[in-house]
């Protein structure tokens, strides 16, 4: 069991986190390319809020909006046998930090789908959050997305419900499945495996 601080501090401090076969690392320049890549496939935009012609420029603006923490920490994920290659991203997002919970949310790249960077990325920023003093941790998962609802539960997050037309996309409405991580709950390590 991670032990909680007094307070979490917000926003949580940005470094370098490593882990498994896995780094987090603050998104470049040089990665454009390959998140224009990861946020125009098929997969990803039928889960992903993103913009409907996601360009270089898009890219950049989200690289440069990166580099302000106060919203949300926001990590490239690299493989470590692949070294300044973009494996995807995930944030941390200060939804009420001041009570102690942050929400995480991620995207793999294509090339990178189905070799454990999601699962690892996860671990890693759900324990810095816990080490910065947050209590809980959220998901939420399209209901229909299989592979982001395995990768909360190999983690050990919880199930808590269905949260009904919770996101608007594409046109609709659409339930999304929420989970959850506490720092009580453990030490975050794919307890749910």
């Amino acid at each position: 069991m991670l032990g909680r601080m007094d307070s979490p501090t917000w926003p949580l401090p940005v470094t370098v986190l490593e882990g498994g076969r896995i780094r987090l690392r603050p998104l470049r320049e040089a990665d454009a390319d390959n998140l224009v890549a990861t946020s125009t496939d098929p997969d990803t935009i039928r889960y992903s809020p993103l913009p409907d012609e996601y360009t270089r420029d898009t890219a950049l603006d989200y690289i440069r909006g990166a580099q302000d923490a106060s919203r949300a920490m926001i990590w490239a994920i690299e493989l470590l046998d692949e070294p300044d290659s973009l494996a995807g991203v995930i944030e941390l997002r200060g939804v009420y930090p001041h009570a102690g919970y942050v929400d995480v949310g991620y995207r793999t790249a294509p090339w990178a789908r189905g070799r454990g960077a999601a699962k690892e990325a996860l671990l890693l920023a759900t324990r810095h959050a816990f080490t910065h003093g947050c209590h809980r941790v959220e998901l939420l998962a399209a209901v229909d997305n299989i592979a982001s609802r395995r990768v909360a539960e190999r983690c050990g997050f919880q199930f808590e419900g269905i949260a009904r037309d919770r996101e608007y996309l594409h046109g609709a409405y659409r339930d999304l499945a929420m989970y959850s991580l506490l720092s009580t709950d453990g030490d975050g390590d794919g307890a749910g495996e």
